[in-house]
């Protein structure tokens, strides 16, 4: 398979996975999410292909910038006070102009 079409396999699962966490139907998300991993892994394995040509590349980035959107909502889907959370302090840094706090873990 191309690696475009892959990508593009990548954006279209990713957007049945949003659609499954709209329906709050988290083993679908799941399972959608293995199918993903495995989609992932196809990309990461080398081939021998030629150089993507600009278009080619502009719709890789076209899905990767989409499956990056799915990400997201399926994410404030699943944990929505977090992400409330993450709302307001995006809200606070910005009107303050102030950095957005980053933990480190290390104390």
């Amino acid at each position: 398979m191309a690696p475009q079409h892959t990508y593009q396999d990548l954006e279209h699962t990713s957007h049945l996975m949003v659609l499954a966490a709209h329906r709050a139907d988290w083993p679908e998300v799941q399972r959608l999410e293995t199918m993903a991993a495995a989609q992932v892994a196809a990309l990461q394995a080398p081939t021998v292909a030629k150089r993507p040509t600009l278009a080619q590349r502009k719709a890789r980035h076209q899905a990767l910038l989409a499956i990056l959107r799915h990400d997201a909502q399926v994410r404030a889907l699943a944990n929505p006070e977090l992400h409330r959370q993450y709302a307001a302090m995006r809200f606070l840094a910005v009107k303050s102009a102030a950095p957005l706090p980053i933990d480190t873990g290390n104390p």
